[in-house]
């Protein structure tokens, strides 16, 4: 890891790279907790503002005591957003209460059945045979594959902001909403005899007959019977990404096209890449969803054999060359919570390595009701830390390091396929998966760029 960012770090091109961004890219998480006054709203404005940061990102967070997307909720919404513009500051959205993204806390599965997450259970029959059924997710969990259900969700959260915050997006205070990890797996109850269970929607065999001219349920019953090809899972796996990418990012990017905002936000399991497809189904097709591709870095330990999230990486520079607006990364959630800002400097630069020009890298309170639930994910930068005021040169270099990400004229070195059949075979058959995150770890560490495909 030194090799490549000791390298980076001597760029004599940097001030000229941190002149094309005016605003501190560096983007706190601001938690909205407990029952903030407008007053309250307004000094913590402030105070971010005289730390040193240029935008923030509002979220409901667990300590909240208003009413989720309620009067005093959009009220205090509509307070950043006046707060902010005051002082020329971004304010970016959330589009859900904590998360998985699109159940606006619960409510979209709860309107109708066919939105709830459900699961096709396989078992084998004594007399020989399957016997298939559906198995729904506990209450609050949503069936993100349903178009429907992700329609409800549109109404509730983002037609509901835009009809609030008009004044704001055409002020181009907002410069964009945040979607996190709306393919979240949840459990499902089954029998200690199920052979398989899998994602459902409806209307996925006739898409599968579409696809292959062969039937769906015929298929996974000659796999499980030792008689099938596993290529199934493959054209099961493409075809849930085109679902997920279909129900969920093209509506969601098609209401943040018209409001003139980017739909940036990351997939759940990034940096595994069995678990990739089984959450994701395609999650390069997924990704390139958003006018602003994402990622999560939640390990942060930056051990060049260990730790750090190759496949996560890969994926968002594949998405952000593609689409062309930079990209954003997650380094809140990193653990452990006290990290220095020399590790967040080199989590910035290695991030930036990769086309991502947005740091979403620190997490800020109301107050700590909001720590009470999840009380690991304290802020590397706020009152308290001991380098709390002093983070400018931070921000500079991250100026920097947005730059070098925007840089034009990209060198790749090297094309490396997404093993997305082969991986597909590991996660149904399971067998051992490919090393890809392996792969892409010795490209980085010989300072090749690669280009996943």
């Amino acid at each position: 890891m030194k090799s490549v960012l000791s390298g980076v770090f001597a760029l004599a091109a940097c001030a000229v790279l941190a002149a094309s961004e005016p605003l501190n890219p560096v983007v706190p998480f601001l938690a909205i907790t407990g029952r903030p006054t407008e007053a309250d709203v307004a000094a913590k404005v402030e105070a971010l503002k005289a730390d040193g940061f240029d935008q923030f990102l509002v979220y409901a967070r667990s300590g909240l005591q208003y009413r989720y997307m309620g009067e005093e909720w959009l009220r205090t919404v509509e307070a950043c957003c006046r707060e902010g513009e005051k002082r020329g500051m971004k304010v970016w959205l959330y589009d859900e209460f904590n998360w998985p993204s699109g159940t606006c806390k619960g409510r979209v599965p709860a309107l109708d059945e066919r939105f709830r997450y459900s699961e096709w259970a396989v078992y084998p029959k004594a007399g020989g045979g399957y016997r298939w059924e559906i198995v729904y997710a506990p209450a609050g969990w949503v069936n993100v594959c349903e178009p429907e259900a992700m329609r409800a969700f549109i109404r509730m959260t983002h037609e509901v902001y835009e009809k609030r915050l008009a004044k704001y997006f055409a002020s181009k205070t907002i410069p964009g909403i945040f979607s996190d990890e709306p393919g979240h797996p949840t459990d499902v109850k089954v029998g200690k005899d199920c052979a398989r269970h899998f994602r459902r929607w409806i209307g996925m065999e006739d898409e599968y007959r579409a696809e292959t001219g062969r039937d769906f349920r015929a298929d996974v019953e000659a796999f499980l019977a030792g008689k099938g090809s596993s290529d199934v899972w493959a054209a099961y796996l493409r075809l849930m990404g085109r679902r997920f990418r279909t129900c969920y990012f093209d509506q969601i990017r098609a209401w943040c096209d018209k409001m003139g905002i980017f739909l940036t936000g990351h997939l759940i399991s990034e940096n595994w890449l069995t678990d990739s497809l089984l959450y994701n189904g395609d999650p390069l097709l997924a990704l390139k969803g958003e006018s602003l591709p994402g990622m999560d870095e939640i390990f942060s330990i930056a051990d060049w054999n260990k730790w750090t999230e190759w496949l996560t990486l890969a994926t968002v520079q594949h998405a952000a060359y593609r689409v062309g607006n930079g990209g954003l990364v997650e380094l809140y959630a990193c653990g452990p919570n006290d990290m220095t800002p020399a590790r967040m400097r080199q989590m910035i630069w290695l991030c930036a390595l990769h086309g991502v020009d947005h740091y979403l890298a620190s997490m800020q309170v109301m107050d700590q009701r909001g720590l009470v639930e999840k009380h690991g994910y304290f802020s590397p930068m706020q009152n308290g830390q001991p380098w709390h005021g002093e983070l400018r040169p931070l921000f500079d270099d991250a100026k920097c390091a947005a730059g070098l990400a925007r840089r034009p004229g990209v060198v790749r070195h090297a094309a490396v396929r997404h093993p997305l059949s082969a991986a597909a075979q590991a996660v149904f058959k399971k067998t051992a998966r490919p090393k890809l995150e392996d792969l892409l770890r010795a490209f980085d560490g010989g300072q090749l760029s690669v280009d996943l495909i």
